[in-house]
């Protein structure tokens, strides 16, 4: 996977869920935690497709490189025992230091190593090797130069989507958590149907390739007895009507090559390629098989049978396009179906919002909302109503002590009025005495 980027793209970090269990489980606790994360780690590696440049030869192990003083690296070694990926053997090396990661497929950074993000990023880019971090921010904190563009228009986009969701009304939100709740369920259940499809084909496919390498086997016998060059090739001819075989190699008892069959067009060169153990050797545009051939209870020679991955590769396209139209069809048709379905929750909360606005506006205290249910809405607006009720309740007790008070004032004042008139009247008859 040429460029920075691919590369980068390959070493995502996978964040451990289990990096945040709690260290106060003691040794005990710390190595089963461990041997989860090795064990996730293997299961994981083993959906990767690792390009051919990723290993020196066809027989090359898999190497999991760890760097970082935790037990993880104990426990990995200990997970991975007597394991193979494919025909592969597995092997745990620890590293001095990330500039060593050359020649390793995997390569886990503890987090005791949190400050050499970084530098073991930098020492893993334009390779071809799944770099797995254990902090929860392994990808802000290390980071590849060349992706940041991808990395900022990802960040870009989530931030338009926490906007949208911020302002969004309820339904549109509910209608959006449908959406993607199902867009996620039809993509991971389509890519189950693919991973199982393709490991079925290359079951399929080995056992032909077998089947069609122990014939070819059992009939040349005699071509590898009798030194019998010519008679070996027109056996190997027959391959002519299977179209998917590339190339066929039949060898020596010493392993030298004795015949070969090539399809028109074909590029692979019998000569060049060694004798392997027996078994399927698959590879990204192809897959090879090697079969020893028998007679008389020793072996006589081998066979290897090299078939393209042409038909499966247009079987995925297939399946992928028909996946695509599912998914978009089953999108569509849950979007109008959620969309009439989400009011009968929506529709509640919406007219308690409507009337809790109206009652804020208009400090109307006897609007009323209407309950639907006896569900958590239906309860919601029953305790919407009860404090409306009892907020009118005090209000109009509050409006009849203000209404006595302003009477008790009005008659108060009504009195007093009185009184002073009774008495105003005396003072100028006083007055005009005092003038005559």
């Amino acid at each position: 996977m040429p460029g920075s980027c691919a590369s980068f793209l390959l070493g995502v970090s996978i964040v451990i869920c289990f990096g945040t269990w709690s260290s106060a489980w003691g040794q005990s606790g710390t190595s089963s935690e461990y041997n989860v994360k090795a064990a996730f780690l293997f299961h994981f590696s083993q959906f990767v497709e690792w390009p051919a440049e990723a290993f020196k030869d066809a027989s090359a192990p898999s190497t999991y490189c760890t760097v970082g003083d935790d037990p993880f690296h104990g426990a990995l070694d200990e997970i991975l025992s007597g394991k193979t990926e494919g025909t592969r053997p597995l092997r745990v090396v620890h590293l001095r230091g990330p500039q060593e990661v050359r020649g390793c497929q995997v390569l886990f950074l503890g987090a005791g190593e949190k400050k050499r993000f970084g530098e073991a990023l930098a020492s893993v880019n334009r390779l071809p090797v799944l770099t797995v971090g254990e902090t929860d921010h392994f990808v802000e904190e290390g980071s590849a130069p060349s992706c940041w563009p991808l990395r900022r228009r990802w960040l870009e986009i989530r931030g338009e989507i926490e906007m949208f969701y911020r302002e969004a009304s309820i339904q549109r939100k509910l209608t959006f958590v449908i959406l993607v709740t199902s867009l996620l369920g039809l993509s991971l259940a389509c890519m189950a149907f693919e991973v199982y499809e393709r490991a079925s084909y290359r079951g399929a496919m080995t056992s032909e390739l077998a089947a069609l390498a122990d014939t070819l086997g059992a009939n040349s016998t005699a071509s590898l007895a009798f030194n019998d060059h010519q008679s070996a090739l027109d056996i190997l001819a027959a391959l002519r009507a299977e179209r998917h075989i590339v190339a066929a190699c039949l060898y020596d008892k010493q392993g030298n090559l004795f015949a070969e069959y090539q399809r028109a067009g074909g590029g692979t060169d019998c000569r060049t390629s060694s004798l392997q153990e027996e078994g399927a050797r698959y590879e990204s545009e192809s897959v090879t098989l090697y079969r020893s051939i028998s007679l008389g209870g020793e072996t006589a020679g081998a066979i290897a049978i090299i078939s393209d991955l042409e038909a499966l590769q247009a079987k995925i396209r297939q399946y992928t396009e028909i996946s695509a139209v599912v998914i978009f069809a089953s999108v569509v048709a849950t979007f109008f179906v959620s969309s009439r379905l989400i009011r009968l929750i929506t529709g509640p909360i919406l007219q308690l919002a409507g009337i809790a606005s109206r009652v804020s506006k208009q400090q109307d205290y006897a609007l009323r909302a209407v309950s639907s249910g006896d569900d958590e809405v239906g309860t919601l607006i029953d305790s919407f109503n009860q404090m409306l009720e009892r907020i009118q309740e005090r209000d109009s007790a509050l409006q009849t002590v203000k209404d006595e008070l302003e009477m008790r004032f009005v008659t108060s004042s009504i009195h007093s009025g009185c009184r002073l008139n009774q008495t105003r009247p005396a003072r100028p008859a006083q007055e005009g005495n005092d003038i005559f």
